[in-house]
C-alpha cells in the first residue's frame, strides 16, 4: 500500500512540473514574440512612402490638368498640399524627350534599382499620366520617392 502511495506521489509530482512548464510556455512565448515584434529588426518604409507619394502626385495632377510648364515645388504644396520642404523625397515629372520638374535626387532611385538596396538610396516608382505640355496633352511620367529613415514601427 505504500508503494502505491509513493508511485502516486511521483506521478503527481510529475504532473505539476509538466503543468508549470506548460504554463510557463504558454506565458513566455507571447512576451518573447512581442519583444521581438517591438524591438526586433528595423521595417523599411521607403517603398509604402514611395507608392502613397506617387499615387498622390500622379491624382492631384490628373484633377486638376495643370500646364506642366507651372508645375513647381509650390504648386505642389500649394494645390496639392503636399510638404517637400524635406530633402528625403524625390518627385520628377519627365517625358522621353525631357524632364519638366524635378526636386531631389533622382539618381539615388537608379542607384537603388541597380541591385545595392542600400539604405541610402531612395526607392521609387512611376506612374504615368496625361497632362498639357504646351497645350497638347501628352503622357508624362510621374517619379516619386522616398529615403525616410527606417523605423522600429
Amino acid at each position: 500500500m505504500e508503494e502505491i502511495m509513493n508511485n502516486r506521489a511521483q506521478s503527481g509530482d510529475l504532473l505539476s512540473i509538466g503543468y508549470f512548464l506548460f504554463i510557463l510556455i504558454l506565458i513566455a512565448v507571447p512576451i518573447f514574440l512581442m519583444v521581438n515584434v517591438v524591438f526586433g529588426q528595423k521595417t523599411d518604409v521607403r517603398s509604402a512612402d514611395a507608392s502613397i507619394l506617387v499615387e498622390k502626385v500622379s491624382r492631384c495632377l490628373e484633377e486638376h490638368k495643370p500646364d506642366v510648364s507651372i508645375v513647381d515645388i509650390n504648386y505642389l504644396q500649394g494645390v496639392c498640399g503636399f510638404d517637400l520642404k524635406d530633402r528625403r523625397f524625390v518627385v520628377s515629372i519627365y517625358d522621353s524627350e525631357s524632364t519638366y520638374f524635378s526636386y531631389g535626387d533622382s539618381i539615388s532611385c537608379g542607384l537603388y534599382d541597380l541591385g545595392s538596396k542600400n539604405s541610402q538610396y531612395s526607392k521609387c516608382y512611376y506612374s504615368t499620366s496625361y497632362l498639357s505640355v504646351d497645350g497638347d496633352e501628352m503622357q508624362v511620367y510621374v517619379l516619386a520617392g522616398s529615403n525616410l529613415e527606417e523605423s522600429n514601427e
